[in-house]
């Protein structure tokens, strides 16, 4: 939370990270139903752009989104070559409105970020954008986590979750509450909802 996204992104120069949990578990899901022809994907966030390079090397046509304009060109530079598989909107979560039909919504520790005050109109825009039978993938803060006191962020306990999740079949669930490090090293208490969904 010190550093600043520049500082975020050459963090992740030169290294290879894997996809997350939640959305290999969500991958493997949709691989298993034989009726979903469609791989329309959204990955809010995306931060590093390994899932959205693993949505890729699946055959999936991905929209990234990132409210920094370094990180969406770090990784289009990841590439090599420009994809027509690939879109890119450098965007706020509080500024998006609208999303395109989606299979796949996959939010790696990005929504947390967003302003409390424009949570529910992005949720509603990201049920909205998600077709029946798509799944969500992605994780939520509880209110154990360090940085709840950070009024620009947003925390959900589990009452909250199943609230949000109204409509879905929850297929994957962990809450994760102990003390760990964050990506720059920094000792940090982790409370944390990994979550996979269907939308009924």
């Amino acid at each position: 939370m010190k550093r600043s996204w520049n500082e975020h992104v050459e963090l992740f120069n030169g290294k290879s990270t894997p996809p997350a949990a939640t959305l290999t578990k969500a991958l493997e899901l949709l691989k298993s139903q034989t009726e979903n022809t469609s791989k329309r994907a959204i990955d809010l966030g995306c931060g590093s752009g390994s899932d959205t390079m693993a949505l890729i090397q699946q055959g999936w046509q991905v929209l990234a989104i990132d409210q920094e304009a370094k990180i969406i060109q770090h990784l289009v530079q990841q590439l090599p070559a420009p994809l027509p598989s690939l879109t890119t909107r450098c965007t706020t979560f509080e500024a998006l409105e609208t999303l395109p039909p989606a299979d796949l919504i996959n939010a790696s520790f990005s929504l947390p970020f967003c302003n409390p005050a424009h949570f529910d109109q992005l949720w509603d825009t990201i049920t909205s954008s998600l077709v029946q039978g798509g799944y969500f993938a992605g994780h939520f803060f509880g209110p154990e986590d360090d940085w709840a006191p950070n009024p620009s962020m947003i925390f959900h306990d589990t009452m909250a979750i199943e609230q949000l999740f109204r409509g879905f079949r929850i297929a994957a669930h962990k809450e994760v509450n102990k003390t760990g490090k964050t990506i720059s090293g920094d000792s940090k208490h982790w409370h944390v909802h990994h979550l996979v969904a269907c939308k009924l």
